[in-house]
Protein backbone atom coordinates (compact mmCIF):
# COMPACT_ATOMS: atom_id res chain seq x y z
CA UNK A 1 0.00 0.00 0.00
CA UNK A 2 2.68 2.20 0.26
CA UNK A 3 3.94 2.10 -3.40
CA UNK A 4 0.26 2.81 -3.82
CA UNK A 5 0.47 6.08 -1.27
CA UNK A 6 3.70 7.34 -2.99
CA UNK A 7 1.46 7.27 -6.98
CA UNK A 8 -1.45 9.14 -5.48
CA UNK A 9 -2.39 12.95 -7.21
CA UNK A 10 -3.08 15.11 -4.64
CA UNK A 11 -4.86 17.22 -7.27
CA UNK A 12 -6.77 13.81 -8.33
CA UNK A 13 -7.85 13.23 -4.55
CA UNK A 14 -9.12 16.80 -4.22
CA UNK A 15 -11.00 16.49 -7.35
CA UNK A 16 -12.15 12.89 -6.31
CA UNK A 17 -12.90 13.43 -2.69
CA UNK A 18 -15.25 16.36 -4.09
CA UNK A 19 -17.24 13.25 -6.08
CA UNK A 20 -18.07 11.99 -2.54
CA UNK A 21 -19.24 14.67 -0.22
CA UNK A 22 -18.95 13.53 3.56
CA UNK A 23 -16.02 10.81 3.32
CA UNK A 24 -12.73 10.99 5.27
CA UNK A 25 -9.73 12.68 3.87
CA UNK A 26 -8.21 9.20 3.94
CA UNK A 27 -10.64 7.73 1.37
CA UNK A 28 -9.07 7.79 -1.36
CA UNK A 29 -5.45 7.58 -2.09
CA UNK A 30 -5.49 10.01 -5.29
CA UNK A 31 -4.23 7.09 -7.28
CA UNK A 32 -5.75 7.01 -10.95
CA UNK A 33 -6.89 4.17 -12.51
CA UNK A 34 -3.98 3.28 -15.39
CA UNK A 35 -2.07 2.87 -12.32
CA UNK A 36 -4.49 0.56 -10.58
CA UNK A 37 -4.93 -1.76 -13.98
CA UNK A 38 -0.63 -1.64 -13.89
CA UNK A 39 -0.45 -2.66 -10.38
CA UNK A 40 -3.28 -4.91 -10.64
CA UNK A 41 -1.66 -6.57 -13.36
CA UNK A 42 2.05 -7.09 -11.13
CA UNK A 43 0.08 -8.62 -8.11
CA UNK A 44 -1.92 -11.11 -10.93
CA UNK A 45 1.71 -11.77 -11.96
CA UNK A 46 3.28 -12.30 -8.24
CA UNK A 47 0.95 -13.03 -5.62
CA UNK A 48 -2.90 -12.29 -5.98
CA UNK A 49 -3.87 -14.71 -3.21
CA UNK A 50 -1.30 -12.96 -0.63
CA UNK A 51 -2.96 -9.45 -1.92
CA UNK A 52 -6.39 -10.84 -1.58
CA UNK A 53 -5.89 -12.45 1.88
CA UNK A 54 -4.39 -9.22 2.99
CA UNK A 55 -6.67 -6.48 1.05
CA UNK A 56 -9.38 -8.48 3.07
CA UNK A 57 -7.92 -8.10 6.14
CA UNK A 58 -7.67 -4.81 5.92
CA UNK A 59 -9.96 -2.56 8.33
CA UNK A 60 -11.77 0.13 6.27
CA UNK A 61 -9.69 0.05 3.44
CA UNK A 62 -9.62 3.00 0.91
CA UNK A 63 -11.08 3.27 -2.40
CA UNK A 64 -7.84 1.82 -4.40
CA UNK A 65 -7.55 -1.36 -2.38
CA UNK A 66 -11.16 -1.77 -3.10
CA UNK A 67 -10.38 -1.33 -6.98
CA UNK A 68 -7.32 -3.11 -6.97
CA UNK A 69 -9.12 -6.20 -5.29
CA UNK A 70 -12.27 -6.13 -8.21
CA UNK A 71 -9.50 -5.79 -10.64
CA UNK A 72 -7.51 -8.40 -9.92
CA UNK A 73 -10.84 -10.92 -9.33
CA UNK A 74 -12.08 -10.02 -12.41
CA UNK A 75 -9.10 -11.29 -14.11
CA UNK A 76 -8.08 -14.38 -11.83
CA UNK A 77 -8.60 -17.44 -13.71
CA UNK A 78 -11.82 -19.51 -12.13
CA UNK A 79 -15.51 -20.08 -12.49
CA UNK A 80 -18.44 -18.00 -11.50
CA UNK A 81 -19.04 -19.20 -7.85
CA UNK A 82 -15.58 -19.22 -6.86
CA UNK A 83 -15.53 -15.49 -8.42
CA UNK A 84 -18.22 -14.85 -6.56
CA UNK A 85 -17.16 -16.27 -3.12
CA UNK A 86 -14.32 -14.17 -3.56
CA UNK A 87 -15.98 -10.82 -3.89
CA UNK A 88 -18.32 -11.48 -0.56
CA UNK A 89 -21.49 -10.72 -2.02
CA UNK A 90 -22.90 -12.58 1.14
CA UNK A 91 -21.03 -10.20 3.08
CA UNK A 92 -22.40 -7.42 1.70
CA UNK A 93 -25.92 -8.61 1.78
CA UNK A 94 -26.13 -9.12 5.40
CA UNK A 95 -28.97 -11.87 5.45
CA UNK A 96 -31.47 -10.84 2.61
CA UNK A 97 -33.19 -13.06 1.18
CA UNK A 98 -32.36 -12.52 -2.85
CA UNK A 99 -36.07 -14.27 -3.58
CA UNK A 100 -38.25 -12.02 -2.27
CA UNK A 101 -38.45 -8.74 -4.34
CA UNK A 102 -37.23 -5.48 -3.44
CA UNK A 103 -34.27 -7.38 -1.39
CA UNK A 104 -32.14 -8.02 -4.45
CA UNK A 105 -28.17 -6.95 -5.24
CA UNK A 106 -29.52 -3.80 -6.45
CA UNK A 107 -31.66 -3.13 -3.61
CA UNK A 108 -28.66 -3.91 -1.45
CA UNK A 109 -26.32 -1.99 -2.68
CA UNK A 110 -28.76 1.30 -3.52
CA UNK A 111 -30.37 1.08 0.03
CA UNK A 112 -29.01 3.61 2.69
CA UNK A 113 -26.41 2.24 4.72
CA UNK A 114 -28.90 2.11 8.39
CA UNK A 115 -31.46 -0.13 6.63
CA UNK A 116 -28.44 -2.97 5.53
Amino acid sequence: MDALCQQGDPQYKRFHLGLVPGLAPDAFLGVRMPVLRKEARRILKEAPDDFLKAAFAAVDPPYEIRMLQGLVIAQLPCSLPQRLQLCRVRQFLRGHDLRQKGTGVRACFFAAPSSL
